[in-house]
């Protein structure tokens, strides 16, 4: 899933940083990130892991460990910084002709654009290299281009995907916290911790999560799909989905499950199984993953408000996920191979 950055760490503690030449920063503007995506054609084993194509760009290759080993860092192939794959190769993001993600660092926003390192502030870490944030626009230059999110998403390498998604959710959130939610006064930044603080009122804001769930529904070997109407419609993204909503005030993960698959379909559902989670920084949520069963055989009334399509698909039928970021891909992509629950859950 989008998170699964491995052989990487991602790290949230709020630490006190100083910004090294090679970290990379995060510049979002009206919620676009500025970088340059390209197009590699080049071919890559997967037995083997050669690779022609290398890295022309320090935040291709991986985060470095500290400024001693930046010499021995940039000396590293592009495919010894990539996420390894699982022992069932299910994991590989990795394609021919697999978009590629840059951002720029710490040095070239000083001499491109003349921002200075006071100007930055820290995000996380991924490994040891923290990444920074510069919350106002710049000009597009020399191939840099501010990208929806929505494109980033499934670019290499993962890591750096990851962390430019995240970078993003948290400048949204300082953007619509700069004033408190309680007396209105200006907020400042917590030199201690992730927050916005009054200094008149002492009110402290921390980062916007919003809890949602998604629920593959099943019936033997078919599948509940749906396609969302304009309103909702991701022009993006043109494959079906599954049913999802968020979790309202005094609701459960599976009480909220119960109730939207019974709004946008009118069945009761059965056999609820908790999955697991992920974070959706590309909407600012946390996302709860389930598998449901129902009976196919009873007739589906279709909430139109939210949803264009509704139907029961078979496993045969549905087509291979383009890749695995998120949890609907997972939830499909594990019911398409018919993959058992002990196979999944472990």
């Amino acid at each position: 899933m989008v998170q699964d950055i491995f052989p990487h760490k991602y790290d949230n503690r709020f630490v006190e940083a100083v910004p090294a030449d090679r970290d990379p920063v995060v510049v979002c503007f009206q919620q676009k990130v500025l970088c340059r995506i390209n197009k590699v054609q080049s071919e890559m084993s997967v037995g083997s892991g050669e690779m022609q194509q290398t890295s022309h760009a320090a935040f291709e290759e991986g985060p470095h460990e500290s400024t001693k080993t930046e010499q021995h860092e940039s000396a590293r192939t592009e495919q010894q910084a990539l996420p390894e794959a699982s022992k069932e190769g299910q994991d590989l993001k990795l394609e021919t002709g697999a978009d590629r993600l840059q951002l720029p660092s710490v040095l070239e926003i000083k001499q491109r654009w003349g921002v200075e390192a006071d100007q930055l502030r820290f995000l996380f870490r991924i490994d040891d290299t923290p990444v920074w944030l510069y919350d106002a626009e710049l000009s597009e230059q020399d191939g840099y281009r501010y990208e929806h999110l929505l494109t980033i998403r499934g670019t290499e390498p993962a890591w750096l995907s990851f962390a430019a998604a995240v970078g993003a959710h948290l400048a949204y959130w300082y953007d619509t916290s700069r004033f408190c939610g309680k007396c209105g006064s200006p907020n400042i930044h917590s030199k201690t911790s992730r927050a916005m603080v009054c200094p008149k009122c002492g009110n402290m804001a921390f980062p916007r999560i919003n809890p949602i769930v998604i629920v593959a529904v099943t019936d033997g070997d078919r599948m509940l799909v749906a396609r969302y109407n304009r309103k909702h419609y991701n022009t993006r993204n043109n494959q079906y989905v599954l049913l999802a909503g968020y979790t309202e005030i005094g609701e459960s993960y599976e009480d909220t499950v119960r109730r939207e698959v019974r709004e946008e379909t009118g069945l009761e559902i059965r056999n609820l199984r908790y999955v697991g989670s992920q974070p959706w920084p590309f909407s600012q949520t946390a996302i709860a993953g389930f598998y449901a069963e129902a009976d196919s055989s009873l007739p589906l009334k279709m909430q139109r408000e939210e949803l264009s399509e509704l139907l029961w698909v078979r496993r045969e039928d549905l087509p291979p996920r383009k890749n695995l970021t998120s949890m609907t891909d997972n939830l499909i992509e594990w019911f398409r191979a018919g993959k058992s629950w002990e196979e999944i859950y472990l």
